[in-house]
């Protein structure tokens, strides 16, 4: 209901760290998935980024800190 009713009204700024293809998975229900992300890709910038989990790699740091 949030993405129809900000759908060409505003801008909706989302984080995932799942792939559109698994979306699915989460809302059940593979034609409510669709619409969803062609809404969301419509007139839309997709940033990807890749890399280390700096939380990881701070816990990690800490793990060892306190051994």
């Amino acid at each position: 209901q949030i993405f129809s009713e900000r759908y060409e009204k505003g801008s909706i700024f989302l984080t995932s760290n799942l792939e559109f293809a698994e979306w699915a998975k989460v809302f059940h229900d593979e034609r409510m998935t669709a619409a969803i992300i062609d809404r969301l890709i419509h007139n839309s910038k997709i940033m990807l980024f890749n890399g280390p989990s700096h939380r990881l790699l701070d816990q990690q740091k800490k793990t060892k800190k306190d051994q």
